[in-house]
Formats: C-alpha cells, sequence, structure tokens
C-alpha cells in the first residue's frame, strides 16, 4: 500500500503542476479567469493530486474483495 500512495502522490503532483501551469499561461494569453487564477490554479493541483491518490486506494479492494466468479459474456458462434 505504501508503494501505491507514493506513487500516486507523485503522479498526483506532476499532474498537478502541469494543471496548475496550463492554468496560469491560458490566463496569460486570454485572460480566461480574472484576478483568481492563482486559486484556481491551485485549486485544479490540489484536486488532481487527491483524485490520483484516492483512485489507486479504491479500485484493487473492489476487483478483489468479491469471493464470486467475474461475470462473463457467451462467446457468438462461430461457423466453420
Amino acid at each position: 500500500m505504501r508503494r501505491e500512495i507514493l506513487s500516486g502522490l507523485m503522479l498526483g503532483s506532476v499532474l498537478g503542476l502541469i494543471g496548475f501551469i496550463r492554468i496560469i499561461v491560458w490566463n496569460h494569453f486570454f485572460h480566461t479567469y480574472g484576478d483568481h487564477t492563482v486559486l484556481i490554479g491551485a485549486t485544479l493541483g490540489v484536486s488532481l493530486i487527491g483524485v490520483v491518490l484516492w483512485e489507486p486506494s479504491r479500485v484493487p479492494c473492489s476487483r478483489f474483495s468479491s469471493k464470486e466468479p467475474a461475470p462473463t459474456l457467451p462467446a457468438p458462434a462461430l461457423r466453420s
């Protein structure tokens, strides 16, 4: 679990930084976000870190916690 947290934190930080820089650059050229550019960029960056950290902790539990076999679809009949 420690490895997933560290990798999620690193990936989230990289994506958060990219999102923050994108907001700053976009506002520099198009003046879209007004006076709250840094706050919007920080909100986006922190939310990306949170989403990336939360997802790895959620997926493995839901995938392997069930004792039932995975549902399968019937294969189509093939003619030779």
